[in-house]
Parts: structure tokens; C-alpha cells; sequence
């Protein structure tokens, strides 16, 4: 359990989270661990999903100066099969495209569902200026752009994590 000041309302809330799991490469596995959250939660309950974006780990390393012909055909292959490689860096793990995702909290029977960008879409911005001078600026511009698209369909696959919300279906569902 963890808490999350998501939409309106939820705030304070307790809402069972399915985090730290993003790395079961199969989807029944994954669709089974999002059943299991919407069990322990009551009748109507928000239930939280977090999943890493497709596209996370090749912005990150363009972003960080870190992109080169390994990451050009790891990108290549990561759009295909959304398997990250374990060895650029990072554990093995499912980076999903957004339609994946909420198709996989709708067929575990999650309702409501809406997928939001963590980071927002200038997060790479934000990772590039880190040490230089306008560090604090590009962040608080990149703060307030993850706030103003965090559900925008066009650009909830750019930030590096996503978080899809829904909730429990309850008896009059």
C-alpha cells in the first residue's frame, strides 16, 4: 500500500499499488498480479498500476549523453517486443505501450481506467540541464508541463513511467 494524491478526491486515500513488479515479462503474469490488487480493494476502491514506458530507456540515454549504436539497435528491438535488455544497465523487464497497459487492467477487470505520465514530456529536458546552469528553470518548466499532460493520450507514452488508476468494479458495475 502507498499513497498517491492522484485525481480529485483521491487524496489521502490508501490505494493498493502494484509497483515493483513491472519486470514479469509475460502478460498473463502481469495481468494476474493486477487481479490480485483489485481483489484485497473494496467494492468501488482505487487500485494503482505503475509500468514503464516503451520508450524510457532510449530517451534516457539521449538525454544523458549515453546514446550510441548498441542503444540505436536495442531501441530497434525494445519497439518490437517491449523486452528491455539486462544488459544496457538495467534489470530485465516489460516496457509497455500505453494501449498494453490499459488493455491489461481492463481485461484483469480494472474500471475507469486512465494512464498518466509520470515525468511529463519534457522530462528529458529536465535529465539534460541537471548539472548546468539552468538546471532549476528546465525542471520547473518540466514540473509544470508533467502536471498540465498527465493524462494527454498524445504524450503519456514520453514520460519514462507511467501510472495507470482505476477502480474496483462494484455490485452495480
Amino acid at each position: 500500500m502507498s499513497y498517491f494524491a492522484g485525481p480529485a478526491g483521491w487524496a489521502s486515500r490508501t490505494i493498493p499499488e502494484w509497483t515493483g513488479r513491472p519486470h514479469l515479462l509475460d502478460r498473463a503474469d502481469r495481468v494476474r498480479a493486477i487481479r490480485e490488487a483489485i481483489r484485497v480493494t473494496g467494492p468501488g476502491g482505487p487500485v494503482a498500476v505503475a509500468a514503464i514506458s516503451r520508450f524510457a530507456g532510449p530517451i534516457d540515454f539521449a538525454a544523458t549523453a549515453r546514446f550510441d549504436e548498441r542503444m540505436l539497435a536495442e531501441s530497434r528491438r525494445l519497439i518490437a517486443d517491449g523486452v528491455n535488455d539486462a544488459g544496457i544497465g538495467f534489470t530485465h523487464a516489460y516496457f509497455h505501450r500505453v494501449p498494453e497497459l490499459l488493455a491489461e487492467c481492463r481485461e484483469a477487470g480494472l474500471r475507469e481506467v486512465t494512464v498518466h505520465g509520470i515525468e511529463g514530456p519534457a522530462w528529458p529536458a529536465a535529465e539534460a540541464a541537471a548539472h548546468g546552469p539552468s538546471a532549476e528553470a528546465v525542471f520547473d518548466a518540466a514540473l509544470q508541463l508533467a502536471r498540465v499532460y498527465s493524462d494527454e493520450p498524445a504524450l503519456v507514452a514520453t514520460s519514462a513511467h507511467l501510472l495507470a488508476v482505476g477502480r474496483r468494479a462494484t455490485a452495480d458495475d
